[in-house]
């Protein structure tokens, strides 16, 4: 008979922060949409649910026809996956088509082979208005393909711990930003 009280209580006492937790993974689904995407390899995914949530992400941006900038923060998201694989759990790397009228999911994986796939990195497309969502989500819409972000974005999405790194910093310091944000210590 004790069981039950104590059972009964303990679901009262942990009833508030299972709430808490709800709302707050609830408004951060919200935030960042759960926009249906298509990754390299033709698999649908849920923003927010499939790609962001319970991990720490690192998201740049990109179009496979670009001959400058796109190459080069790629290659440093390949390096930096390579020095960190197996280091920091549940991380998810992910590169978002800005041009997602030319880049079908067969572009993106044709992309990839040239910097090395890993499971844990997506090369996002999808509708243009869907992709528009997603990336003004992240604050970084722009009108012109040609003049799209060359920032990386990193974030703990359950801890809402974000930053941004300019798109030439060295694979170091990717690494070493990447490793503050998993030790809880982003810069703001």
């Amino acid at each position: 008979m004790r069981r039950l009280p104590l059972a009964l209580l303990l679901c009262l006492l942990l009833a508030p922060a299972q709430a808490k937790n709800t709302g707050r993974e609830e408004a951060t689904r919200a935030y960042f949409t759960d926009t249906p995407l298509m990754t390299q390899r033709g698999e649908s995914v849920r923003f927010y649910t499939d790609v962001l949530k319970e991990r720490l992400v690192v998201i740049n941006f990109i179009y496979t026809r670009c001959e400058h900038v796109c190459p080069t923060t790629t290659q440093k998201l390949a390096e930096l996956a390579a020095r960190v694989s197996g280091t920091i759990p549940n991380l998810r790397l992910v590169s978002i088509s800005i041009d997602p009228e030319h880049d079908t999911p067969a572009r993106l994986q044709t992309y990839a082979e040239q910097f090395g796939p890993r499971p844990e990195w997506l090369l996002l497309t999808g509708e243009k208005g869907a992709v528009e969502t997603v990336v003004a989500r992240l604050g970084q819409l722009t009108p012109e393909v040609e003049a799209h972000s060359t920032l990386f974005l990193m974030g703990d999405v359950a801890q809402g711990s974000w930053s941004k790194v300019f798109g030439f910093a060295t694979a170091d310091q990717l690494e070493g930003e990447l490793r503050r944000i998993a030790n809880g210590n982003a810069r703001e």
